[in-house]
């Protein structure tokens, strides 16, 4: 008997102190699993975002502003986030071309956001995309005014000046991009552009040969490359241009470009002979190369102005103010066929954005109005786009 009520005495001696000594169970659930590795588990709006942001990356800016337009649409989210939100909508909506659309969305963004930088970009973009060269000079003063550094902000203003006719003021500011972003392909594809502008082709060669090295885009790397072929082709190096040139077209596109760069060299009866060797294996479809013969007739009755000087770049960045002058008077050079015809074969759209930091602008849709120099005329049933100045990869 003994023995039983010294093992029942043991037992309910374990069983309290097991339970501790406010009679709790042995272990703390919460306690317990917060020594583990818990998974993590996002939400609808972030799960979304990523994706927006994946789209963004691919260049399916409408699938990316179908997702930011969803996450809007909830209204969760902190201040912080619908702001990130309204920009990464914004931006999907200015790189997929509609530039109108966006600049709205920026200025209600900026009624949150108003001292936001990449909101203030941005909208410098929309703005210089839609032709308002003064008010997106003025935006990215701004910016620079907060981020001096910003080397988006400028190689945009270069882009400014350079409609301008101020090739000084705008490899200045070139300059102060590259010191912020060494080797960025965007800003040294609008230096080559620059200088072959001011007929410097030497640095022109050289800076877009460098820019074709270090772009990693497939389409950014062609567009690059065309702008050498033309560059090529202007200084009279018709071989270097055909070599580059044939990469990317061949038959009568490639006839009709190689006669375009003689005549921007100059030596007209070349052009000639390339233009009609388009037309022959294609008249009927080829009647781009038609309308070239024209301006090289026209041209050949008419251009008899001197070359200006070369530009020297100021030792100081020029004020963003002088955007609001007049332009300087374009002297009569290889861009200037850029204004030939109406048919607008000769004008230069910009290079799209890419990943960072790419073709001025972000190589994508990004495409700010921004003349350049004489691109590369594609045939008329292709879809490739010339490539002139451009802004800069995924901002």
């Amino acid at each position: 008997m003994q023995q039983i009520s010294r093992i029942l005495l043991i037992s309910t001696a374990l069983a309290l102190t097991a339970c501790g000594q406010a009679g709790q169970q042995w272990f703390d659930p919460d306690k317990t699993f917060k020594l583990f590795d818990q998974p993590d588990v996002k939400g609808v709006n972030d799960t979304q975002e990523d994706m927006a942001k994946d789209a963004m990356k691919a260049g399916d800016y409408g699938r990316a502003a179908q997702f930011y337009q969803q996450m809007i649409a909830t209204k969760k989210g902190t201040p912080e986030q619908m702001v990130r939100y309204k920009l990464g909508m914004a931006e999907a909506t200015r790189r997929g071309g509609d530039n109108e659309a966006a600049l709205a969305m920026y200025d209600e963004v900026m009624k949150d956001a108003p001292n936001n930088v990449d909101v203030m970009e941005g909208r410098g973009l929309a703005l210089m995309a839609t032709g308002k060269t003064v008010d997106a000079g003025r935006a990215f003063s701004s910016v620079i005014e907060k981020e001096p550094k910003r080397w988006r902000s400028l190689n945009a203003l270069g882009i400014l000046f350079v409609t301008k006719n101020m090739i000084p003021e705008a490899m200045a500011y070139y300059t102060e991009a590259l010191a912020s972003s060494p080797d960025n392909a965007a800003v040294l594809n609008n230096v080559g552009l620059s200088q072959a502008t001011d007929r410097n082709f030497p640095r022109a060669i050289e800076a877009l040969q460098q820019a074709s090295r270090v772009s990693k885009v497939p389409s950014q790397k062609k567009q690059i490359e065309l702008n050498l072929a033309m560059v090529y082709g202007v200084s009279g190096d018709m071989d270097n241009a055909r070599e580059i040139a044939s990469k990317y077209f061949e038959g009568p596109a490639l006839d009709n470009n190689l006669g375009l760069y003689a005549h921007l060299a100059k030596d007209d009866n070349l052009a000639r002979t390339y233009l009609n060797m388009a037309l022959t294996q294609s008249p009927v479809y080829y009647e781009r190369a038609w309308q070239n013969l024209d301006v090289v007739g026209d041209d050949a009755r008419s251009d008899n102005t001197p070359v200006a000087p070369r530009a020297i770049a100021p030792a100081a960045l020029p004020k963003p103010e002088l955007l609001q002058q007049p332009s300087r008077a374009p002297q009569k050079k290889w861009h200037d066929m850029r204004t030939k015809k109406s048919s607008g074969k000769f004008s230069a759209a910009p290079v799209a954005e890419t990943a960072e930091p790419a073709m001025l602008p972000e190589v994508t849709a990004d495409q700010p109005a921004a003349p350049a120099p004489a691109p590369v005329a594609a045939p008329e049933k292709t879809t490739d786009k010339p490539a002139g100045l451009v802004v800069g990869p995924s901002e």
